[in-house]
């Protein structure tokens, strides 16, 4: 979500069989990749701590 503006920017279903960490990669590269298309950048990052992880952290970075 923009935050600022109060708009969505991405939305992901995925099964419960997994970690929410371990979607945090792909899914922040779809969304990075869309929103350079069109012109706008990736600045900060929220998620809830089921997206945390060191290798995460390391992605991140």
């Amino acid at each position: 979500m923009d935050t600022a503006e109060g708009v969505i920017s991405h939305v992901q279903a995925d099964f419960a069989d997994g970690r929410d960490s371990q979607y945090l990669p792909a899914l922040t590269l779809k969304l990075q990749r869309r929103l350079e298309a069109n012109e706008l950048y990736l600045q900060d990052l929220l998620a809830d701590t089921g997206y945390s992880n060191g290798s995460n952290y390391a992605f991140l970075e």
